[in-house]
């Protein structure tokens, strides 16, 4: 049996998760070492992939363009829009 610790891909995807991600990258999982360094939501993406291949579950590759750059704006919600209209 195999134990995680279910806060450990938020806090390593912070900024100070960039060293693990650059000591042991793998490109099997399709995120980019230049999308990996801006972005958390990659970061938090590529360690909850590898969560799942250690534990032996299926994964495939996120597609890294819809993971937000740090500091970008997040997309506005169209329910939202037809509200403000």
């Amino acid at each position: 049996m195999q134990s995680f610790d279910s806060s450990a891909p938020a806090r390593l995807a912070g900024i100070g998760g960039w060293d693990a991600v650059r000591r042991s990258y793998d490109p099997a999982f399709g995120l980019a070492l230049a999308k990996l360094r801006r972005s958390r939501e990659a970061r938090l993406a590529l360690f909850l992939m590898r969560y799942r291949q250690i534990a032996g579950q299926p994964w495939r590759p996120v597609d890294e363009t819809l993971l937000r750059d740090d500091g970008a704006q997040p997309a506005p919600n169209p329910a939202q829009l037809r509200l403000a209209a």
